[in-house]
């Protein structure tokens, strides 16, 4: 879904006019775009990592791994968008990973040994940091039968700036949240917004909804 920032605080504004009593917003600065905006944003993001997987649309990224046949895993970058984990399909393997080991997890440690690896037939992945401090997908098996693999993921709502046929510029937000979540958004960001004005019954009622 693409988020416009005219749009969306429109809509925003008339949520918080439907439902927050007369008067409470009296005393809120007559210009709050930029603030709702930020909101927006922020909602987009938590949304993006809390909605059900079925209100959100994946990226698939084509991983090469880098292979460590020591110790029986390959590896590869999960990219700057990166957000949540959805799946991964690793080359020649019998079933598709839809969860990750934690690092550093008796699960984990497992995989240090040729004889409770994972293997073809019950692949495992964990995510973890390479040396420069990256974020990586870690697999297993991770030989030479089984270098590639595809990553389904969330991606980062990432904010950018729209040219209309009047070539004006608007700002926007393009995420994985479907259009059907929209409502969510809204009331995500005026949550978002009360919450800083230390409105905190109003920002409940709002993420409650």
């Amino acid at each position: 879904m693409v988020i416009t920032k005219t749009d969306i605080i429109g809509k925003i504004r008339k949520a918080i006019d439907d439902i927050v009593p007369s008067g409470v917003t009296d005393s809120f600065e007559t210009d709050v775009n930029d603030e709702l905006w930020q909101a927006v944003q922020q909602a987009a993001i938590q949304l993006s990592l809390e909605l059900p997987l079925d209100m959100l649309d994946g990226s698939i990224k084509a991983l090469g791994g880098t292979v460590d046949s020591t110790r029986g895993f390959a590896y590869d970058k999960v990219g700057d968008d990166y957000l949540r984990f959805v799946y991964l399909d690793v080359t020649n393997t019998a079933g598709i990973i839809r969860s990750l080991m934690e690092a550093g997890s008796d699960e984990e440690k497992m995989q240090s040994s040729a004889w409770s690896r994972a293997t073809a037939s019950k692949p495992k992945a964990m995510l973890d940091l390479d040396e420069t401090g990256a974020k990586v997908i870690v697999w297993w098996p991770g030989d030479n039968a089984h270098t590639s693999a595809e990553l389904a993921y969330i991606a980062t709502p990432e904010v950018i700036n729209t040219v209309t046929e009047e070539i004006t510029t608007l700002p926007a937000i393009v995420c994985s949240i479907r259009s059907e979540a929209e409502q969510q958004v809204i009331f995500r960001a005026a949550s978002i917004f009360f919450e800083g004005k230390k409105e905190g019954a109003i920002a409940d009622r709002f993420k409650n909804m």
